[in-house]
């Protein structure tokens, strides 16, 4: 509905009349509208979460985050359109974009966390903050190169952007040895 009548335009009387519900159950599950659309990132949290605890100590760290992060996103081929069209709204629809900072920092929080401990160093530092909040870029400048060209591939993009962004790293990395 919000695809095809627009974001604004739908109301939340048009979504609990479409599923058979009261207006009141559905704000039940979803405070917002918003949240109707951000509630999925949830799953995807959890994913990571779980992905990140299962690295090897002996996995080079940003191979691990690389890896956690592509597995956290794989999703069965008939949901991709789905996964598009959330994030095309993400992208497009101010009033949605605006309120991802929670999500921002859950996910940046996640990753400083495993950074953290993984580099023994106190995960709010600016050089574990800074790799967790480049990493978020990477993940979005994925996921915007994916919903402009729809017919790629959502992990290849992924994966090239981690890469990049690796590459950085351990050309810092080697950097701060001399």
């Amino acid at each position: 509905m919000f695809l095809r009548d627009g974001f604004e335009e739908t109301t939340v009387n048009d979504i609990a009349n479409a599923v058979g519900v009261a207006e009141r159950t559905v704000f039940r599950y979803f405070p917002t509208k918003v949240d109707m659309i951000w509630s999925e990132f949830e799953v995807t949290l959890d994913r990571l979460r779980i992905a990140l605890a299962s690295t090897s100590p002996e996995e080079p760290v940003w191979e691990s985050v690389t890896r956690a992060v592509i597995v956290s996103n794989q999703y069965p081929e008939d949901e991709l359109p789905y996964v598009h069209a959330r994030m095309s709204l993400i992208a497009s629809e101010p009033s949605i974009h605006n309120q991802s900072s929670p999500w921002r920092e859950t996910w940046v929080g996640i990753i400083s966390e495993f950074l953290g401990e993984r580099l023994d160093e106190a995960s709010d530092s600016v050089r574990i903050r800074s790799m967790a909040y480049a990493g978020y870029g990477a993940a979005s400048a994925a996921f915007d190169a994916w919903v402009a060209k729809p017919g790629d591939s959502l992990i290849e993009d992924l994966r090239e952007s981690f890469d990049l962004l690796g590459q950085g790293f351990l050309t810092a990395q080697l950097a701060n040895l001399n």
